[in-house]
């Protein structure tokens, strides 16, 4: 079987080209088929593996090598392709959807990665896009922009940019509207602080936003949560990170937390989202459950991750 290694130059400052000369040396001494592809823009790396998943029908590995932004890249470009399968060299400033497994210094060894296993996942649909992890709407949606911005400053790191755009943040205004509706129920609609569409658990490089969510089974973990005062937002933020939030918030109005596997939504204005910490215009729309129709691979020594048991409604 083929693996192609689709490397983002930018990532991690350069530490995905620290990687190259290690692929090289170890799939020679291998004799392991494979090649090095270095993306040359947003859309470049999508469009390169669907071209080489239709042309290898017997089987492809693609490895994404970068940030959730390469990953979202590859996952689309091999969606739907029943021969390709999907692999991670977490090397970005979040790297949100390896913390859904378990010993992530796995992904980071090439020796593991290369006697991985397979796992059939689920996929998000949002219009012509596929999600790996999760689609966010409004606050976090726009710290992910902001972040966007302080990664270019000099001595701005991993998750730290997070933090500074969510600081940054704080003191605009807040709240988007929208409406929404899961299959079979009637429409809900309100200002809302953020949403989250999950098929993983995390977001912005630390804050466990969907503790229920999993990879497989055929679910995804919705949350919204209507505007709170600053001071009550400052004090449920940490919950927020830890995955506590709806322990503290149960029972509360500003807080509706569901699985489903179809959402409608309907926004007053044109919104934002965020699709695995890429940003595309959102006016509304479908999202769905693609069940199973990725393969990805996992690394040796690493598995899902335990996740919290949940009551569906």
């Amino acid at each position: 079987m083929d693996t192609y290694f689709i490397v983002n130059p930018a990532a991690g400052r350069g530490e995905a080209m620290a990687l190259l000369p290690q692929i090289r040396r170890e799939m020679k001494k291998r004799g392991r088929p494979g090649e090095i592809y270095l993306t040359k823009g947003k859309g470049d790396g999508e469009a390169f593996v669907r071209r080489q998943a239709k042309a290898h029908p017997q089987g492809i590995l693609f490895f994404a090598c970068g940030g959730d932004g390469t990953l979202h890249e590859v996952v689309n470009g091999a969606a739907g392709e029943k021969n390709a399968m999907v692999g991670l060299f977490p090397l970005g400033t979040g790297n949100d959807f390896v913390r859904n497994f378990t010993s992530w210094e796995n992904f980071l060894s090439l020796e593991a990665q290369l006697a991985g296993v397979p796992l059939r996942i689920d996929l998000l649909r949002v219009g012509s896009r596929h999600c790996i992890n999760m689609v966010n709407i409004g606050f976090d949606c726009d710290v992910v922009a902001k972040a966007a911005e302080w990664k270019k400053r000099p001595l701005v790191h991993g998750p730290m940019a997070y933090f500074l755009a969510a600081g940054s943040m704080f003191f605009r205004p807040m709240g988007k509207d929208m409406a929404f509706r899961r299959q079979g129920k009637g429409w809900h609609k309100g200002t809302y602080l953020l949403c989250t569409i999950a098929n993983g658990s995390y977001c912005g490089g630390a804050f466990c936003s969907s503790p229920y969510a999993r990879l497989d089974d055929g679910k995804m973990d919705a949350a919204f949560v209507g505007r709170v005062p600053r001071r009550e937002f400052l004090r449920l933020l940490p919950a927020y990170r830890k995955g506590t939030y709806l322990e503290k918030m149960a029972g509360r109005k500003e807080l509706e937390y569901f699985p489903c596997e179809r959402l409608e939504i309907l926004t007053r204005r044109p919104q934002r989202a965020s699709l695995d910490g890429e940003i595309y215009p959102f006016c509304g729309g479908t999202v769905a459950v693609a069940k199973g129709v990725l393969t990805f691979w996992v690394p040796a020594g690493s598995r899902p991750a335990a996740k919290k048991e949940r009551e569906d409604r």
